[in-house]
């Protein structure tokens, strides 16, 4: 019985701390969360846009 300790023990501290660290690091899923994401996706597009040179004449 003891020996079946040295498993079960490190497989439910393992469980344990893989349930904490995916409910800690999960995604918000609420309609507002949506927006703030699409938002901040936006504005980065906008600003890398902004950053790129116009090519001038034609590269032919």
């Amino acid at each position: 019985m003891s020996v079946l300790l040295y498993i079960v023990v490190p497989v439910a501290v393992f469980v344990v701390l893989g349930l904490a660290f995916s409910l800690k690091d999960r995604k918000p899923k609420s309609f507002e969360s949506g927006i703030e994401d699409f938002s901040k996706t936006i504005q980065a597009l906008s600003h890398s846009a902004k950053s790129v040179r116009p090519v001038s004449g034609s590269e032919d």
